[in-house]
């Protein structure tokens, strides 16, 4: 795993966790929007770089098509799971008070 996809797994489910913590609603959702973004800055950021290496050769095969198309539904998943699972604990701590 490279350096920088390290830095993108844990930075960006640091400020999941943020948003978690938060002690006011309007900072959850302000926190959880900036990590929405995030996860989607860095989804474009893994298609432009799909993008030179597919095109390298001039031509983008089916496979190549594939792998992004999958590695995109996947982070989706990711941002989808995590943004549900934190409705959830924002949910229950609003019960709570």
């Amino acid at each position: 795993m490279k350096i920088k996809s390290i830095f993108e797994v844990f930075g960006n489910a640091s400020m999941y966790v943020l948003t978690v913590v938060q002690t006011k609603e309007i900072f959850q959702i302000i926190s959880l929007v900036l990590s929405i973004l995030i996860s989607l800055i860095i989804i474009v950021s893994k298609v432009i770089e799909w993008f030179k290496k597919a095109n390298a050769d001039g031509k983008i095969t089916k496979e190549e098509l594939n792998e992004i198309t999958n590695n995109v539904k996947e982070d989706v998943n990711d941002i989808k799971d995590n943004v549900e699972e934190i409705i959830e604990i924002i949910e229950e701590q609003e019960k709570e008070n």
